[in-house]
């Protein structure tokens, strides 16, 4: 009697608990939708930040660029690597002035409640830096490449 009365609690209590979520359902779907008042939904986070990088079409690829640079041969070849890595450098520039701004902003105005480590304007500089010489490196792979489409066209 007893394995017959816990066989017979189990599907109830299942029962019982799937008409009250209905009922509530229900209940909250009978109330006109003016009360609620329309919704403003936020599909942006509160964190975001817009992308560094000003949206564009981009002619190539860094992998086109790889598969490209040791297969070149014609001055329009070099003269496209070199364009691509003088906009890779330019990039990089401006991402680098991004972070500077950041943290001269951030040297003449700490935040009054310091988030994150105290040398943060130092790490920010660090990577304006580094940037900056990702760049450097960037221009001279495209005089490269310049100097090569020069020499194609002078052959």
């Amino acid at each position: 009697m007893k394995t017959l009365v816990m066989k017979a609690t189990r599907p109830m209590m299942a029962i019982a608990i799937a008409l009250l979520g209905w009922s509530a359902s229900t209940a909250h779907a009978a109330t006109p939708a003016d009360e609620h008042g329309p919704y403003i939904k936020n599909l942006m986070s509160a964190t975001y930040r817009a992308p560094i990088r000003p949206a564009g079409p981009r002619e190539f690829t860094k992998m086109d660029i790889k598969k490209l640079t040791p297969r070149a041969e014609s001055r329009q070849d070099h003269l496209k690597i070199a364009r691509f890595w003088e906009a890779e450098a330019n990039q990089l520039d401006f991402q680098a002035s991004g972070y500077e701004k950041a943290a001269a902003e951030f040297r003449q105005d700490p935040a009054p409640k310091n988030l994150g480590a105290p040398n943060s304007a130092a790490r920010w500089e660090f990577i304006a830096t580094a940037y900056r010489d990702e760049a450097r490196s960037d221009r001279a792979r495209a005089a490269s490449h310049e100097g090569l489409a020069n020499e194609t066209a002078g052959l």
